[in-house]
């Protein structure tokens, strides 16, 4: 069975996704920290980029979770795509809200997840005290 890193939630929300010249609307079928399933009826290359606005409301409205995504899996129901980075802190805030209001009995292992992660990375460890030169 496949390990993933974050707890999923199964959220529809509408999702507009810009390329050069291009917009695709979809809508998520679930939502991770690290990414988000789109279902839509535009296939895209695996790896390619975009901007990628998942609305928290009415798409165009106030508020949303901004990110730099990379498609990682083209399928026939949609795009898997892999947030490589979150734009502004707000974006980060909204999607640890979704995830924690629709967690119902995971809300510890998503706080857990949470805290051993810094964003979208995972935490690493504080290296030891280098013991001071002696000249």
């Amino acid at each position: 069975m496949e390990q993933r890193e974050f707890t999923r939630i199964g959220r529809h929300l509408a999702v507009t996704m810009s390329l050069p010249g291009q917009t695709i609307v979809g809508e998520t079928r679930d939502v991770a920290v690290k990414g988000c399933f789109v279902a839509t009826d535009v296939r895209l290359a695996t790896g390619t980029r975009l901007h990628c606005s998942v609305w928290l409301g009415e798409p165009g409205g106030e508020f949303s979770i901004e990110a730099q995504a990379e498609v990682a899996r083209s399928t026939e129901d949609g795009l898997a795509l892999s947030f490589v980075e979150l734009i502004g802190l707000e974006s980060l805030s909204h999607l640890h809200a979704l995830i924690r209001y629709n967690a119902g009995d995971e809300l510890e292992t998503v706080e857990q997840e949470f805290s051993s992660h810094l964003g979208l990375h995972r935490r690493q460890p504080e290296p030891p005290d280098s013991p001071p030169n002696e000249s």
